[in-house]
């Protein structure tokens, strides 16, 4: 299942930055 974490966390990261940009 370490390709769903990568998923998540690639997700997670996503907001992050979104969040960071914003």
């Amino acid at each position: 299942m370490a390709e769903l974490k990568k998923i998540l966390q690639r997700r997670i990261n996503r907001k992050r930055i979104h969040f960071e940009f914003e």
